[in-house]
């Protein structure tokens, strides 16, 4: 079982290693020379490749004459055309460093003496002359790098190995340089190193007394905490050294304890085991570490912090931390964490946080917390927080809240809360809501909520909730068990109580008020009841009537209904009604029978304030048995036995005012 895992990790970590990113000396090249000094065609690759070749001419014969023809061809298969294998390349930033090779047996002579080459020098600024302080030098084969100290002195000790080295000096502000030197030749340890200043600052001209301190990513962890002073400072010096190592162990990285030891900033690592915590360039596979894991560029596949995961560039694939993730550039994937997730880019993917999940950036997936989420410009996907989901720009898919959802942009999609969402532009889709939904903008779609309901610019199509609803212009639809409102009804109302400022559109409830509207009170007088009152209160299309009626005499009755009507204008003067209404009548001692009327009335307007009005109607009485048999005086044109009573239909008329 050991076996298989441990066969599963290798190969794993040899996958990851075959996709790093192509370098310099992967630039294809088309050149054609014919017997060239070695000298002038490393000079026309570095014009034709934009690179810079670093070598010592006493180790390469630079003079021997060279014919070379490629085509579409790497840089370093036409290199190893020109060298036929005598030399070994080292790719550093944008240098391509020459190393002559040595004999293998001397080589391992050599590593089983327990001694070491010691490089040491000095290096100055060209302009001002004064020493360069937290300077890097490099070695280029082994990795070890050291900095400069106040008077710009360093030392470097590598263990003895190839006598031919190559020293890469560099100090951020300052062109770098690089030199090839044969180590078994001791003049050639000791070398000083002037740096030309690409910006001249004031810091410099004082000789850099000044002490730099990290801001934005590192400040938030990396300085004198997590990462020592000289590991991040390698970082700065030389962000052009992309190394890569097959894995890496790494104890505390903020006293450069590890495998990588102080050049941890430098090197991608393929598979990192962190015991306390780890930093490094890069993750490229997989990185677990027992307490942080810091990585000052991009990670890819899957990166597992015990309390807390940095990361300055990109996330590709799965971050998990017990505590937090803070990623400053965009993440594709899966972000886990215990209590906080945050992201300064863009995201792709699912994040998901205990209490807070941020996006400070785009976000196009699923984000989870369990107090707060946020993304502070637009978002796509599904959006999810206990307490409260925002999205500062526009939100296209849905959104759930356990107690509020904004979107401070456009919606589409359908967005949930148990207490209250609010959209601050438009909305295209669904809002459910356990208490309130609010657009202060156009809504286009549906709106539900248990209590209301708010709409207040543009238009309205479709609102439903359990309480009211308000909306300026609505064009669709307003249901509400009990209250619908909006400045301009274009569409329909549907409510205990529907209220509006103008209305060219339907309403239907026990409770229609147009302020702008239809408001008429009616006397009349019909064949069944002396006295009528009515009061009809709505629009022009649709309108509500409720009325009373009595009739007087030995056994006096008393009538109450409800209806439904629409008026046409015939002239200016002159209109056409159209009435349904239903009615409950009642004596002294009993309510037994049922009045219906559909009437139809012409209407003559002789002043502003006032109507005359006459018209047929037909009626309908059903009488129910076990009244005090109260009979309207009519001569039906029908009749009919029922079974709990009996139904009569007559044609009668009514004749009044309305003001």
């Amino acid at each position: 079982m050991r076996i298989r895992l441990l066969t599963f990790l290798f190969f794993f970590m040899l996958y990851f290693t075959g996709l790093s990113k192509p370098g310099i000396l992967d630039y294809i090249i088309s050149i054609e020379l014919k017997s060239t000094p070695v000298k002038l065609i490393l000079n026309k690759i570095e014009q034709i490749g934009r690179v810079q070749f670093s070598y010592n001419p006493e180790l390469i014969d630079e003079n021997r004459l060279v014919s070379l023809n490629i085509k579409n061809k790497s840089i370093r298969y036409g290199l190893s055309f020109i060298f036929d294998g005598s030399i070994r390349i080292k790719e550093v930033g944008e240098h391509i460093v020459l190393l002559k090779n040595e004999n293998k047996s001397d080589i391992k002579a050599r590593e089983k003496q327990d001694e070491q080459y010691v490089f040491s020098g000095k290096i100055t600024d060209e302009l001002t002359g004064l020493p360069i302080y937290r300077a890097s030098v490099y070695d280029v084969d082994s990795r070890f790098a050291v900095l400069t100290d106040k008077r710009g002195n360093y030392t470097l000790s590598i263990p003895i190995a190839e006598r031919i080295r190559s020293l890469y000096f560099s100090r951020k502000g300052y062109k770098r340089e690089v030199i090839v030197v044969d180590a078994k030749n001791k003049s050639a340890l000791s070398n000083d190193i002037v740096l030309s200043p690409i910006v001249v600052t004031i810091e410099k001209i004082k000789g850099n007394e000044v002490t730099e301190i990290p801001n934005g990513f590192e400040d938030k962890a990396l300085s004198g905490v997590l990462v020592s002073y000289e590991t991040y400072q390698h970082g700065e010096n030389l962000p052009e050294i992309n190394e890569t190592r097959l894995a890496q162990i790494s104890l505390v990285p903020s006293v450069s304890i590890g495998s990588n030891l102080s050049t941890n900033g430098l090197i991608i690592n393929n598979f990192s085991l962190n015991v306390l915590s780890g930093y490094s360039k890069g993750v490229n596979g997989l990185e677990i570490g027992g307490i942080a894991n810091v990585v000052n560029g991009d990670v890819r596949w899957c990166q597992i912090g015990g309390i807390t995961n940095l990361v300055a560039g990109d996330v590709t694939g799965v971050q998990v931390a017990g505590i937090s993730n803070l990623v400053e550039g965009n993440v594709i994937g899966v972000q886990v964490s215990g209590i906080r997730s945050g992201i300064d880019g863009e995201m792709k993917g699912v994040q998901v946080s205990g209490i807070n999940s941020i996006v400070r950036s785009n976000a196009v997936g699923v984000q989870v917390s369990g107090i707060h989420s946020m993304v502070t410009n637009d978002m796509e996907g599904i959006q999810i927080s206990g307490i409260r989901s925002v999205a500062n720009g526009d939100m296209k898919g849905l959104q759930i809240s356990g107690i509020s959802s904004s979107v401070i942009g456009s919606y589409h999609g359908v967005q949930i809360s148990g207490i209250k969402n609010v959209i601050k532009e438009g909305a295209y889709g669904m809002q459910i809501s356990g208490i309130y939904n609010e657009v202060v903008d156009t809504l286009f779609g549906g709106q539900i909520s248990g209590i209301g309901n708010r709409a207040l610019k543009g238009n309205t199509y479709a609102q439903i909730s359990g309480i009211f609803n308000l909306s300026r212009v609505n064009e669709g639809v307003q249901l509400s068990s009990i209250y619908n409102q909006t400045n301009d009804n274009k569409g329909i109302q549907t409510g205990l109580i529907n209220i509006s400022k103008k209305s060219s559109g339907v309403a239907l409830g026990l409770i229609n008020y147009v302020e702008d509207g239809y408001h008429k009170v009616e006397v009349s007088t019909n064949e069944i009841f002396h006295a009528n009152v009515v009061v009809k209160s709505g629009s022009q299309r649709l309108y509500n009537s409720y009325s009373f009626g009595f009739r007087f005499g030995k056994a006096p009755v008393c009538v109450a209904g409800l209806g439904l009507g629409s008026y046409f204008n015939l002239t200016k003067k002159s209109m056409l009604s159209v009435d349904f209404s239903a009615h409950a009548s009642f004596n002294s001692t009993d309510y037994n029978s049922m009045l219906n009327k559909l009437s139809l009335t012409f209407d003559y307007k002789p002043a502003k304030w006032i109507t005359i009005f006459a018209g047929p109607s037909i009626n309908s009485s059903v009488l129910l048995n076990g009244g005090d048999g109260i009979e309207f005086p009519n001569q039906p044109f029908y009749e009919k036995e029922l079974s709990n009573g009996s139904l009569e239909l007559w044609i009668g008329g009514q004749f009044g005012i309305r003001l």
